[in-house]
């Protein structure tokens, strides 16, 4: 493995800014070579360039073969293993900061499968990364270099995916607002704030929420994040008070709250069979 974290600058500054490089990489993986489950503050792109293997993520199993890239969003448990037979080489970059969301929404909304981008040259990215992963020191010219990268990467991928940035404009609004719960449940979001954002009053949202899917954005979001919460409750160790973070909830307290009052028992209780 070959790695460059770029540590000029805090990962809290990196938050705040714009957009910023965390880390970058690449790697020849063994046979079922296995990551995670984590969770980290930043988002990542891998792109396969030889091999395929399996990502994890939002209760979702979904193979990756050369060609193709998966993308980890912030704050979202997820893992992902090498073949046995025919394991992966990828080529990563992990980046963060306040518009990253909103390119991320536009790569994904506009394609087939939420977590992977199909038919991508994705040498191409590797040999972009490839130079600063073999950076050695930490500085300002290395953070401007590797900051060039991340800009390079994302250009060429509005490029290569063709109309993704026009694809939000073509789907039903009831379907955006789904699809942006989906990406954004980890956060603590307000009905309000989520209207404000497509141009719409919070009642307009409901209404046409409501009259696509049965139930109100509200209530879609709480039992997304309920369903997730059982399977982070099922089948990880991670302490309650993570779950409830990774979950976007205030504390743990209102989680519990929260869980009980959807399936009558507490969340140590669910997890143990009580």
């Amino acid at each position: 493995m070959q790695e460059f974290i770029e540590a000029s600058m805090s990962l809290e500054n990196k938050t705040a800014s714009d957009m910023a490089v965390h880390n970058l990489g690449y790697e020849d993986c063994g046979p079922g070579y296995s990551y995670g489950p984590r969770v980290c503050p930043y988002h990542i792109i891998h792109f396969v360039t030889k091999g395929c293997g399996t990502l994890y993520i939002n209760q979702l199993s979904i193979p990756v073969k050369a060609g193709e890239a998966f993308l980890i969003p912030a704050d979202r448990i997820a893992s992902y293993q090498a073949s046995d037979t025919d394991p992966w080489s990828y080529s990563w970059i992990g980046f963060l900061g306040t518009t990253v969301e909103k390119h991320l929404y536009y790569f994904l909304s506009g394609n087939g499968q939420k977590y992977v981008l199909k038919n991508l040259d994705t040498k191409k990215y590797h040999e972009l990364i490839r130079p600063a992963a073999e950076l050695t020191e930490v500085g300002l010219q290395n953070y401007f270099l590797s900051n060039s990268v991340l800009l390079r990467i994302l250009s060429e991928l509005l490029s290569d995916l063709g109309t993704a940035q026009e694809a939000p404009r073509n789907l039903a609004l009831a379907d955006e607002i789904r699809y942006y719960l989906e990406m954004k449940y980890s956060e603590k979001l307000k009905m309000t704030e989520i209207a404000r954002c497509f141009g719409i009053h919070p009642n307009y949202m409901t209404r046409v929420f409501r009259s696509s899917f049965g139930v109100t954005p509200k209530h879609f979001l709480l039992q997304l994040k309920m369903e997730k919460a059982c399977r982070l409750l099922k089948t990880t160790d991670l302490p309650i008070s993570m779950i409830s973070d990774t979950l976007g909830f205030d504390d743990q307290l209102s989680f519990s709250k929260a869980f009980h009052r959807m399936y009558l028992q507490s969340p140590t209780s669910y997890r143990t069979g009580g």
